[in-house]
Order: structure tokens, then C-alpha cells, then sequence
């Protein structure tokens, strides 16, 4: 007699991510490339070149399609759209469904994680399934460029499975898996540095690890960070950055902002406009926001060292939480947006710590309560799940997307620029001049909203009325291109003398640069 049938908890949980994010996601794959997607991937030479993954290989993000230099240096994410555009093309639906399946086998080793820390199947498959149709999943999924979140994150829950088998025989291949896997989310972005701390407390925490062990499988994580910054110190890319001279209280307020931004986000299922800028809180919400967290994880570690599982889990979620939002202290003031993407895996952490709670939870509660407990966690997916797809519907095109943020937030200034970007490359200067006046009037020390209000008032002829953004854009960001859009602004306005001045400065930052050699020439003929 045949034995019946039964599904696993891990098939059903397999079977309902894919079925939820096809629901949520799969109408949606289709439409434009957005955002930085045109620079990187639609109109970059490196994408539809057979050898352009040398490139991506040498060079950080904007440098390689044209731009300034920057800190940014993502090859692992970078490589594998150029290695599906050799393939598949400039076809939207192949590569946004990639990005689709990366973000799902995200939410599958989340679930592998969770039953690996002894959470009851139905908990560990709710909170999976949370993660996969949760608000701020969205942005990372539907974003091309938000491989660059969903390969680091990938790699990431790989290295804390590896740092589970350092107790077994063969701990040394795990170690090695924790140098790859950190050394790649690394070159996949950077505020992934923090992989190997997050290795040691989920060796330590929840693996139960021996101290000496836990050490190894860190020290390994940092080893493979190293090699990656070798290779950027190699290729001139700077790798340290930070507040030099910002107080600590500014950095106290910077942190408890951007906990309590994506904290609240996380745990009310719900997620910001693409394009909100970054406003600090006050200093003392902010620093309540801080010790909130820093006293639920001490108590959670209270409770772990009197032997509490569920104490010792809570603190890794928290933990996890709390150390992957610390490298957005240093660079969400100075860009200035707080995109839904940077709650991405945060969010997992703050999961973990209620998937633990609800656990604990469950198991205290009288037997005819625990199924209760085990239905009631899946209800947040029937509020989220419609929410999300509404959100990822806008990604079908940068109108769409922009266009959403402006009617939540008409005065918001990145708003404002980003959705003036969109309608110049769609209809020109003449649509997009008055969201750029508007976003530079909002935010007089936001460069690119006077340096876009520059460029685009000098394309209409305004050349006059362009030098006073022009300088305000030099005097927030110094550059080879800003002293162009200076002189060509100096030039229309018929100050020539002032104007040949400022586009010598120009060659002598970038003496190979063509156009600033043009314009000096051009201007030095029409000198009287």
C-alpha cells in the first residue's frame, strides 16, 4: 500500500512565495527602463559590449558609463546584467524578472534561516512570506539597480548559513564560504561591510557557538572585505569615508532618524515615497529611537545569558537590525534621500526578533491558542500584499514613479528633481524648467537641483538667469562640469572675458576633456 502524500512546510512555503510574488509582481514586469537604470544599463557602452565586463571590472558605477568618479564599486551585481544584456538584450521583462527570482530565493534562505533557529514551520514561513511582499521589498525588486541590494543580501544569508556549519568537521570550507560571501556583498555595495560582525553574533547567538570558533568564521568574513578593498585601493577606488568633524551628537541624530524611519516602515507594513528626502529628527526623538533599540537588545541579551533561546534569538534580530542601518549614518545625510531600498535588510533583522517573539509566544500558549497564533501571523500578508503590488505598478516608467512622490509631497525637493528629470528626458527642457526652479528655490544647498536648473536654462537660451545656479552649484560641488555649465551660462549672457576665465579652469581640471577645450577656443575667438 502506498504511503499518502504529505507537503512539507518547506514545499508549501516554497510553492506560496512563488505564487504570492507572481500575484504581486507579475504583472508589473514589463515597462521603461527608470532612474538610474538609463545610465547604467539602457545607454551604457559597457552593457552591450562582449568585453564590457572588463569595465565593470575596473571601474567604480558612474565612472564607467562617463561620470564623475565616485566610491561606488559594484561589479558582482553589475556583471551579471551585463551577462543577461549579452543574452536577453535591452528586454525589460527577462531582466526585471531575475531581479524578481534573486529577491524570492532571498526570502527562501530567510525561511531556512528562521526553522534553522528552531522556529516553528508556520512562524518561519509567515515572516518569510511578510518579507517577500513587504512594501519595502519592492523598490530592490522592480529596480534594476536594486540588484545591487538583492545579490548583497543573497550573499549575505548564504554566509550566516555557512557560519551555522562552523561547529561541524569541515568548518574550514564554511569559513571559506564567509570570506566569499562577505567579500562579494562588499563588491556589490558597500554598506555590506558590516556581513562579518553580523556572521560572529549569529554564530555566537544563535548557533551557540565557542567564542574561538565564532572568531574564525569573522575573522574570515573580514578577510574576504579585505581583499576586496585591496583590489579598490588597486584601482584608485577610495574605499573610507564617514562625518569627518560632524559631532557625535549629529551622528546620535542621523542614527535615530533613520531607525525610527525604517523601524516604523518595517512594523507598519508600509513604505516612504521613492524619492523622500532626508529631514533629521530631533535630536531627542532621535536619541530615543537609539536607546529603545540599545535597551530591548541589552535585555535580550540579559535574557540569553540566563540561558533564554528566545532571548538570545530576539537579540540577533535586533542586532542584525541595528548594525546594518549604521553605514547609512554616514551616507543617507550626504545624499540626502531615504529610499525604501536601504530598509531592505534591516527589515529581515526586525523579522527574525518578532518571528522569535511569536515563537515564544506560541509554545506559552495553551494548546487550543497555539493554532490561533499560527493562522493570525499570516494575516499582515493580506494588507501588504495589495499594497505592494499598487507600488510596484509605478515602476513601469520614471513618470509613473516620480509622478506618485508628487502628488504625496508636492514641495519635496528630490521630489521635484528627480520627476524634472523624468519629464526632460521625455519632452525636453521646456517641461521640466519649473520643477527644477522649484527644487533649487526648496533646497538651496541640493547640487544637483541647481546644476540640472543650470544645464536646462542654458538649453533654452537663458544664460543670464543660469549664472546664479551655475555658481551656487560650483560653490556646493566643485567640478570640471560645473565650471562648463559656468562658462557656457557666462557665455549667453555675453561675459565673455569672465566666461574664458572660468572655461580655463575647466581644462585645467580636465585637460582631455573635448568640449572644454571647444567652448575655450569658441570663446576666446568671439573675445573682441
Amino acid at each position: 500500500m502506498n504511503a499518502p502524500f504529505r507537503l512539507s512546510a518547506a514545499k508549501v512555503t516554497a510553492f506560496a512565495l512563488l505564487a504570492l510574488t507572481a500575484i504581486v509582481f507579475g504583472r508589473h514586469l514589463g515597462g521603461e527602463f527608470v532612474w538610474d537604470d538609463h545610465y547604467l544599463i539602457e545607454n551604457s557602452a559597457l552593457m552591450q559590449s562582449p568585453s564590457g565586463w572588463r569595465g565593470l571590472l575596473v571601474t567604480d558605477v558612474w565612472e564607467g558609463v562617463g561620470g564623475e568618479p565616485t566610491r561606488l564599486y559594484h561589479p558582482v551585481p553589475m556583471i551579471s546584467l551585463w551577462m543577461q544584456v549579452q543574452m536577453t538584450g535591452l528586454s525589460m521583462i527577462p531582466l526585471r524578472l531575475l531581479n524578481v527570482a534573486v529577491h524570492v530565493a532571498n526570502a527562501w534562505l530567510f525561511y531556512r534561516l528562521l526553522t534553522r533557529a528552531s522556529i516553528e514551520p508556520a512562524i518561519a514561513s509567515a515572516m518569510s512570506l511578510v518579507f517577500a511582499v513587504h512594501p519595502l521589498s519592492v523598490e530592490p525588486a522592480m529596480w534594476l539597480t536594486g540588484r545591487h541590494d538583492t545579490v548583497a543580501v543573497l550573499l549575505g544569508l548564504a554566509g550566516m548559513h555557512a557560519s551555522a556549519r562552523l561547529g561541524e568537521p569541515r568548518w574550514p570550507l564554511a569559513a571559506l564560504a564567509m570570506a566569499i560571501t562577505a567579500g562579494g556583498a562588499f563588491a556589490s555595495k558597500e554598506p555590506y561591510v558590516v556581513l562579518p560582525a553580523l556572521y560572529f553574533a549569529y554564530a555566537i547567538l544563535v548557533a551557540r557557538l565557542p567564542l574561538a570558533r565564532a572568531s574564525i568564521g569573522a575573522a574570515a568574513g573580514f578577510a574576504g572585505v579585505g581583499v576586496v578593498m585591496a583590489i579598490r585601493a588597486r584601482l584608485h577606488i577610495p574605499t573610507v569615508g564617514g562625518l569627518p568633524g560632524v559631532p557625535i551628537a549629529e551622528q546620535l541624530r542621523a542614527y535615530g532618524t533613520i531607525a525610527g524611519v525604517y523601524g516604523g516602515y518595517a512594523l507598519s507594513l508600509t513604505a516612504g515615497p521613492t524619492t523622500r528626502s532626508y529631514q533629521g529628527w530631533g535630536l531627542p526623538g532621535a536619541v530615543a529611537v537609539t536607546l529603545a533599540i540599545a535597551a530591548a537588545g541589552l535585555g535580550s541579551l540579559w535574557r540569553a545569558a540566563k540561558g533564554s533561546q528566545t532571548g538570545a534569538r530576539v537579540a540577533f534580530g535586533l542586532a542584525w537590525f541595528a548594525i546594518s542601518l549604521s553605514p547609512h549614518v554616514v551616507s543617507l545625510p550626504t545624499l540626502g534621500v531615504l529610499g525604501n531600498r536601504y530598509g531592505y535588510f534591516p527589515l529581515l533583522g526586525l523579522l527574525f526578533a518578532l518571528g522569535a517573539l511569536v515563537d515564544d509566544l506560541r509554545a506559552r500558549a495553551r494548546p487550543a491558542l497555539r493554532s490561533v497564533v499560527s493562522v493570525a501571523v499570516f494575516v499582515p500578508i493580506l494588507i501588504e500584499a495589495p499594497m505592494s503590488s499598487g507600488m510596484a505598478s509605478l515602476w513601469t516608467s520614471d513618470i509613473d514613479l516620480f509622478g506618485a512622490d508628487f502628488v504625496e509631497n508636492p514641495d519635496d525637493p528630490q521630489t521635484l528633481y528627480f520627476l524634472g528629470s523624468a519629464l526632460e528626458r521625455r519632452g525636453g527642457c521646456a517641461a521640466a524648467l519649473g520643477y527644477f526652479e522649484k527644487a533649487a528655490e526648496n533646497a538651496p544647498d541640493m547640487a544637483r537641483a541647481s546644476q540640472s536648473l543650470t544645464a536646462c536654462l542654458v538649453r533654452v537660451g537663458k544664460g543670464a538667469q543660469a549664472i546664479a545656479p551655475a555658481q551656487n552649484a560650483l560653490r556646493l560641488a566643485p567640478s570640471g562640469a560645473n565650471l562648463y555649465n559656468l562658462a557656457l551660462a557666462l557665455e549667453q549672457a555675453g561675459r565673455l572675458e569672465e566666461a574664458a576665465t572660468v572655461a580655463r579652469r575647466a581644462v585645467q581640471v580636465a585637460p582631455a576633456n573635448a568640449a572644454f577645450q571647444e567652448l575655450l577656443a569658441r570663446v576666446g575667438e568671439r573675445r573682441p
